[in-house]
C-alpha cells in the first residue's frame, strides 16, 4: 500500500511540474529586468556559437532568424528565473488564446535538466516570423531602439515568385553613430549546423522600410502585455509607419540613425564603414552561392522546390547589396562635389575607384588586392566589376543555375521553373 501511494504521490508531483519556477516577474522595480536584458544581450556573454559550441548547455539547438529572439528571450527568462509567456500560434484569435509559459507541464515526463533544452526545441519548430510580427511583440519608437530589440521585414522581392521573404534580426548593440551591431541567424545557417552570424556597424538596407504594421523595429511583449490593448504599453509607438508612409526608405534609415547617434560619423570613419560593408556583403553572397551549389550537388542537381527556392535563391541578398552600392556612390558624389570635405582615408581611393567607368584610370588589381571576391577557387572580382554586373543586372539570383549564371559570367542556362 505505501509503494502505491508513493507512485500515486510521485505521479501527482510530475503531472504538476514546470519548465521553471518564477522567482521574478518583467515588471520588477522599474523594468530592471529589461535592462538587464538589453545588457546580457550587449555583452561578450551572448556569444555567436551559444547554439554550437559544445561546451554550451544549449548546443544542437538548431535556429533561424525568429528562433534567435524566441531563444534568446526564453534563455534569459530562464537562467533569472523570470515569468515567460507567448501566444500559441495556432490559438491567437477568439477568447480562448492559449499560450506557452514557463508553467507549462507537457514535458514533465523529462528529467528537470532536460525539460528546458526541449522547451527551447520546441519554439525552434513551431515559432516563426509571423508569430513574432503578429503576436509576441510591438511597435517602438525610433529614438527608444536598444539592444535587446530587433528589427523586421515582410518583401516579395523577386518579380519572378510569388514567394514572400521574412527577416528578423537581433540588436546586440547601438553605436554611438547611430547604427547597429546585429546578431542573427538564417534557414541556411540552421541547416548547415552554423553559428549565428555578426555584423557591426549595420544600416539596413532602404529597401527593407517597414511599409507595412507589425514590421519594422520590435520589441518582445512582456507577460502581462498579453492581457492588455497595446496602446496600453508604456513603450508601444506606431510612428515608424508614418515617416516611411511619408518618406522613402533611405530617409527613414537616416532618421532613425539620426534619433539614436551621440555623435556624428564624420567623412573618414564612414569611408571605412561604407568599403568594409561593401566588401563583407559581397563576401556573404559568395558564402550563400557556394550553400546553394553544395545542396544542388546533394539533391543530385533536380530544380528546388519552392521551400528549398526560397532558402537557397538571392533576390534579397542582391537587392540589399545594390541599395548599398547605391549608397556608396551617393556619398562618393557629395564628397567629390564638395571643396570643404578632405578625407585622408586611404580606402576613399578604392571607394572613388568602385564606381569609375573608365577601368583604364583605376588600378583593378590593387582594388582586387584590397578586397577580393572569390567567387571559385580559381577566379575572383573586383568590387569595380562587380559594381558593373549589378548595374547590368547580370547576377542571377536563381539557385538553380550554374556558378558561372549566378556571377553574370555567362547567362541563365536553367530549364528550372519557379
Amino acid at each position: 500500500m505505501k509503494t502505491l501511494l508513493y507512485i500515486f504521490c510521485l505521479i501527482s508531483f510530475n503531472s504538476f511540474s514546470t519548465i521553471w519556477k518564477t522567482e521574478r516577474n518583467w515588471y520588477e522595480k522599474n523594468n530592471i529586468w529589461e535592462t538587464k536584458f538589453s545588457e546580457w544581450v550587449q555583452s561578450d556573454d551572448l556569444r555567436r556559437d551559444l547554439f554550437v559550441n559544445p561546451e554550451s548547455p544549449y548546443n544542437g539547438i538548431a535556429v533561424d532568424c525568429a528562433d534567435v529572439m524566441y531563444l534568446l528571450r526564453a534563455i534569459f527568462s530562464y537562467e533569472n528565473g523570470l515569468d515567460f509567456i507567448v501566444l500559441h500560434p495556432l490559438y491567437t484569435w477568439g477568447p480562448h488564446k492559449k499560450y506557452y509559459t514557463n508553467l507549462n507541464n507537457s514535458w514533465n515526463y523529462l528529467p528537470r535538466e532536460e525539460r528546458f533544452v526541449a522547451f527551447l526545441k520546441h519554439l525552434a519548430d513551431n515559432f516563426g516570423t509571423q508569430s513574432l510580427a503578429h503576436h509576441d511583440s510591438f511597435s517602438i519608437a525610433p529614438e527608444d531602439i536598444r539592444p535587446g530589440d530587433f528589427f523586421m521585414f515582410e518583401k516579395q522581392l523577386d518579380p519572378n515568385s510569388e514567394i514572400i521573404t521574412r527577416h528578423a534580426f537581433m540588436i546586440k548593440n547601438v553605436t554611438p553613430t547611430g547604427l547597429f551591431d546585429i546578431i542573427y541567424s538564417t534557414q541556411t545557417a540552421r541547416d548547415e549546423g552554423k553559428q549565428m552570424y555578426y555584423k557591426k556597424n549595420h544600416m539596413f538596407s532602404p529597401i527593407l522600410a517597414p511599409e507595412k504594421k507589425k514590421w519594422g523595429f520590435k520589441r518582445f511583449k512582456k507577460p502581462t502585455d498579453y492581457y492588455r490593448p497595446k496602446s496600453a504599453i508604456k513603450a508601444y509607438n506606431n510612428m515608424q509607419y508614418d515617416i516611411v508612409a511619408e518618406n522613402d526608405g533611405a530617409f527613414f534609415f537616416a532618421y532613425i540613425q539620426s534619433k539614436l547617434q551621440t555623435e556624428k560619423e564624420n567623412p573618414e570613419k564612414k569611408t571605412t564603414r561604407l568599403f568594409n560593408d561593401l566588401c563583407e556583403r559581397m563576401n556573404g553572397r559568395v558564402e550563400a552561392v557556394n550553400d546553394a551549389l553544395s545542396y544542388k550537388q546533394k539533391i543530385n542537381e533536380r530544380c528546388m522546390n519552392a521551400s528549398e527556392y526560397d532558402i537557397y535563391s538571392t533576390p534579397l541578398r542582391d537587392g540589399r547589396i545594390k541599395g548599398a552600392f547605391n549608397i556608396a556612390k551617393y556619398f562618393v558624389n557629395e564628397v567629390e562635389e564638395d571643396e570643404e570635405i578632405t578625407i585622408e582615408n586611404p580606402l576613399y581611393a578604392h571607394l572613388y575607384n568602385i564606381f569609375q567607368e573608365d577601368v583604364e584610370t583605376v588600378d583593378l588589381d590593387l582594388l582586387k588586392e584590397q578586397c577580393p571576391v572569390n567567387y571559385s577557387e580559381e577566379e575572383s572580382m573586383d568590387l569595380n566589376e562587380v559594381y558593373s554586373k549589378i548595374v547590368s543586372e547580370e547576377f542571377s539570383s536563381n539557385p538553380n543555375d550554374d556558378i558561372y549564371a549566378r556571377w553574370g559570367i555567362e547567362p541563365s542556362t536553367t530549364n528550372c521553373k519557379i
